[in-house]
């Protein structure tokens, strides 16, 4: 599952917070105080963090076209879905 958030300010800690509480995989996380960038424009930049083996990975995308940022989140997402063990509708491995 993958959440997104628009945060003003401490983005990632935000962000990792919300992936916590919500038993997200994945949340993309954009800083809306940013003037010419996300809400308006055509560029955005977010901060990706998602739950590993390791804990919660993160990576800042730099400012860029919504349509590349929206393939690096898939991309990021296709990633995820491909490490997951299948479970059954009770959340039971398979």
């Amino acid at each position: 599952m993958v959440g997104f958030a628009a945060e003003t300010q401490e983005i990632e800690r935000y962000a990792c917070d919300k992936l916590q509480r919500k038993g997200l995989d994945m949340i993309v996380a954009n800083d809306v105080s940013q003037a010419g960038l996300g809400f308006g424009s055509d560029q955005n930049a977010a901060w990706l963090l998602w739950r590993s083996a390791e804990g919660v990975e993160s990576r800042a995308e730099a400012p860029q076209p919504k349509t590349q940022l929206a393939a690096t989140i898939i991309q990021q997402a296709l990633t995820l879905l491909s490490t997951k063990t299948p479970t059954n509708a009770s959340g039971e491995s398979l």
